[in-house]
């Protein structure tokens, strides 16, 4: 994988939405891209945020 993840990717991945083949996948790219690690933290912030502002 050469472009960088959608952002439709990094939500899935941050929500735990993605089968596990298709996890290793954007993993992999993720280990090279520090582009995309640094997009699906923020990501993973955001997630996090909206789980704790729900009752």
């Amino acid at each position: 994988m050469k472009k960088h993840l959608t952002a439709q990717q990094l939500s899935d991945l941050a929500e735990g939405l993605v089968s596990p083949d298709h996890r290793v996948t954007l993993e992999a790219h993720l280990a090279s891209c520090s582009h995309c690690r640094e997009a699906l933290a923020a990501h993973q912030a955001l997630v996090e945020q909206l789980r704790r502002g729900l009752p």
